[in-house]
């Protein structure tokens, strides 16, 4: 009833809570709540006299109807989502409730007038929840293990949770203030172009190198194909099992298959993910009859993998492994922001174990920072405002348009400042008088772009559409 969700008095204790969405997001409420910097599943309050604004805005829009969507002005991150209709308003209040007062949303009626809704989400305000369990991922042990390993510090502070699609980020185990180091990892721990040309065969690290602007990537690229064809004999297994493949989450468009690489057709960004692709694919067909003597001598030599000699080259060397790992180094290489000692110049791209977990956001509340020099320096996640308990941890990835994000780093957060274009086929006539709901979108998507339909045609076009 009502007043189970009484205003009490006092700091708030909700740490962590989870909205359950009986739909999964479209793609258009999932742009909207990814421009809001919500993640639209869990939120965190702590010591806050109102709701949250992140909270209800998310609500809110789980709670929009689609034609409710296309009328949201555009927002920015930590925009306040204003209230759509009286019907979205009152979803969003159930999903609050049953959030926040399991039990008590039964009792709510749809034909509550407006004023009775908006005085219930004030209510809502000051709700005591007992904190929840932090959900880790079935991975989150390994990935703190490797961090200790490595040398690295602060893995009690984060844990490690499943994301959309597949993908994985670090959260906030405990609160942290601004200013805090969050974790850190010893500079020797980097993967970079040096330290893998001093892993390599001296042969191989040769004819990498005669490739120019490539010299740089290309000794990671070996590397990581290397390590990851030894299997668990490789001292980067456990960072190797952390990372996605080629059909996860994060996947630049020059990994993707032809099918799915046909939804940008007719944009810049088709035309460049193919070009880098075929340039992949010339590079491999270059180089690997000139490395594969040096490849399985020293395959043959080394303790573990799939096989010795040939065998293994082709394994562990394959189209679909190049393409892995440029696919890595695309999207987890980072800029060091400083030098970093172990050879390591500011600006030198590297690859950074454990930290690479870290997703983006535009507004992000971590930023990467060098601490000391020479052996002792540190790569570090340094919080630039408070985080609270079971927050995700992000940093920036850069400030690109979406076409960018998209070709580095096979997504589109939806803050963008130039949007990325699409082509849109419409349907034929004929499939839109069968489904009426099909014709609906249509209709709502003429009326938001403002285009003129003339849907009296009786015949479907000639050519597919």
């Amino acid at each position: 009833p009502p007043t189970t969700c009484a205003a009490h008095s006092g700091a708030h204790q909700i740490h962590e809570r989870h909205l359950s969405w009986t739909e999964r997001p479209s793609t258009l409420r999932r742009s909207a709540l990814s421009s809001l910097g919500a993640l639209g599943t869990a939120f965190a309050v702590s010591d806050a006299a109102p709701l949250p604004p992140g909270l209800l805005s998310a609500a809110r829009l789980h709670a929009m109807s689609e034609a409710e969507l296309w009328a949201l002005p555009p927002l920015d991150v930590g925009s306040d989502v204003p209230p759509a209709s009286a019907a979205s308003e009152w979803r969003a209040l159930t999903k609050l409730r049953r959030a926040l007062c399991p039990g008590s949303a039964a009792d709510l009626s749809p034909s509550l007038p407006a004023e009775e809704v908006a005085q219930l989400l004030r209510a809502l305000c000051a709700v005591e929840v007992e904190p929840m369990p932090l959900r880790r991922h079935s991975s989150d042990a390994n990935a703190r293990a490797l961090l200790a390993a490595l040398g690295g510090g602060g893995g009690e502070r984060v844990a490690v949770v499943g994301c959309s699609a597949g993908g994985r980020g670090l959260v906030a185990a405990s609160p942290i203030a601004s200013d805090e180091v969050v974790v850190s990892l010893p500079a020797a721990s980097l993967v970079s172009g040096a330290t893998a040309r001093a892993e390599l065969p001296a042969a191989v690290v040769a004819a990498l190198e005669e490739e120019g602007e490539w010299c740089d990537h290309l000794p990671v690229m070996h590397l990581l194909m290397r390590e990851r064809g030894r299997g668990a004999a490789s001292p980067l297994a456990a960072w190797l099992g952390l990372l996605p493949r080629l059909d996860g989450a994060g996947v630049p468009p020059s990994a993707w298959s032809d099918d799915e690489l046909e939804a940008l057709g007719g944009t810049d960004a088709y035309w460049t993910a193919h070009a880098s692709r075929g340039e992949l694919a010339e590079l491999r067909q270059t180089l690997m009859p000139r490395l594969a003597p040096a490849l399985s001598a020293a395959a043959a030599a080394a303790p573990g993998g799939e096989g010795g000699g040939g065998g293994f080259v082709e394994r562990a060397y394959s189209e679909e492994r190049w393409t892995w790992a440029k696919a890595l180094l695309d999207t987890r290489a980072i800029s060091l922001p400083a030098p970093a000692g172990a050879g390591l110049p500011g600006g030198a791209l590297v690859l950074a174990p454990f930290l690479d977990l870290c997703n983006h956001r535009c507004a992000p509340n971590l930023e990467l920072a060098v601490e000391g020099s020479g052996g002792g320096a540190r790569l570090c996640l340094r919080a630039v405002a408070p985080v609270g308990e079971g927050e995700q941890l992000c940093i920036s990835y850069g400030r690109f348009d979406a076409q960018a994000m998209l070709l580095h780093y096979g997504m589109d957060p939806g803050c963008c400042a130039a949007p990325l274009l699409l082509r849109l086929s419409l349907p034929p006539c004929e499939a839109l008088d069968a489904e009426p709901s099909l014709l609906g979108r249509v209709l709502l998507l003429a009326a938001h772009l403002g285009l003129d339909l003339d849907l009296e045609l009786a015949a479907p076009p000639l050519a597919p559409p």
